[in-house]
């Protein structure tokens, strides 16, 4: 099911992204057009609550994430379309993924690298089973978020992308008298992103 809804997304994104990288405007010499390649380390702040009897507990997870990006960039803003799978060492969750876009502004302080500033937005995904209950739970909630770090220019068609990622969810899933709330994510990731000139 999840390999089926990530084809979805690349064709998606791709279809969607077509006009942003084929079109001509006044920046196409300075404009390319991106496609990225993600890989980062994910802190989920999540809690549990039941009303009888009345408990309250924290249970974040770490998970790691693989993730595919494509949009376009000129000197000084950036926009991606993306998809992102996270993965856990336990089973307690079935899949999450999520789907949305950035934008970014770049500050082109070296020649050698620039530093971004950005904000977030799209919806997670998820399926999960919570210690001791007989079955699964999902949720489906928009998320919005601040991204920044840096791109290193490893050559004229590629950039390595180290960065820091914060998407609020604020999403509950109420099930059996059991309430399990999502606040945040907390990401930290590294991207390959190759660059191509618009013509």
């Amino acid at each position: 099911m999840i390999k089926n809804k990530l084809a979805k997304l690349i064709l998606t994104t791709s279809v969607l992204a077509l006009p942003l990288l084929g079109a001509s405007t006044e920046y196409t010499y300075d404009s390319f057009s991106l496609v990225g390649i993600e890989g980062g380390y994910n802190y989920i702040d999540a809690a549990i609550a039941t009303a009888t009897p009345a408990t309250y507990r924290q249970d974040n997870k770490s998970l790691g994430h693989l993730g595919l990006k494509i949009g376009a960039e000129t000197e000084n803003y950036r926009v991606f379309l993306s998809g992102r799978y996270y993965k856990g060492q336990d089973n307690a969750f079935d899949y999450i993924a999520t789907y949305g876009g950035e934008i970014q502004y770049l500050f082109n302080m070296f020649n050698g690298a620039n530093f971004f500033i950005g904000a977030n937005g799209g919806v997670a995904n998820m399926k999960f089973v919570i210690q001791g209950e007989p079955f699964a739970r999902t949720i489906s909630s928009p998320y919005v978020g601040g991204d920044m770090g840096f791109n290193i220019h490893a050559g004229d068609g590629v950039d390595f992308e180290l960065g820091g990622k914060y998407m609020s969810l604020n999403s509950v899933n109420d099930k059996s008298g059991t309430s399990y709330q999502f606040n945040s994510v907390l990401s930290a990731y590294a991207s390959i992103i190759f660059k191509y000139h618009m013509k």
